[in-house]
């Protein structure tokens, strides 16, 4: 029986771009604590900051679905100075275009998402300390005495 060489060739190909699609595959399931700070964002974020004090002064009270928005105006902030300082300093270092390659810029994601993580678990802790010191453990109106910001 003979192999035709075009067949094989299918086959080799076939291979070769089945390893390129699972390529990726470990980059996809490391970013999976980057989508659980991003729900945590929209949802329990905004659930801790209703159970906190919200005021700025005496008569105005902030809503808590707009600590949304501050995620936004600090990402516009941001922008600028990764763009002006850290690509410039990076460059120096690396001598790489952009400062630091496309890998390394989702490696540093991932951390800051899990930083994030343990800062939300610490404010969590002490949020969950003031409720049971206060007896309000129970109660989910309640307003715990703990300032927000």
């Amino acid at each position: 029986m003979m192999i035709d060489e075009n067949d094989a060739s299918s086959k080799i190909t076939k291979v070769e771009e089945v390893k390129l699609v699972l390529r990726p595959i470990p980059i996809w399931l490391c970013c999976v604590m980057f989508f659980v700070v991003q729900s945590q964002q929209v949802t329990f974020f905004a659930k801790q900051g209703s159970t906190m004090q919200r005021h700025i002064g005496s008569k105005f009270k902030i809503p808590s679905a707009t600590l949304l928005g501050f995620v936004g105006i600090v990402m516009l902030c941001e922008i600028p100075v990764y763009d002006r300082v850290f690509v410039s300093v990076a460059r120096k270092f690396t001598k790489h275009h952009s400062g630091i390659t496309l890998l390394q810029k989702i490696g540093v994601g991932l951390f800051l998402s899990i930083l994030d993580m343990i800062v939300s678990a610490l404010v969590e802790a002490k949020r969950i300390g003031v409720a049971k010191q206060h007896n309000l453990i129970d109660d989910p109106n309640s307003i715990l005495p703990i300032s927000i910001w």
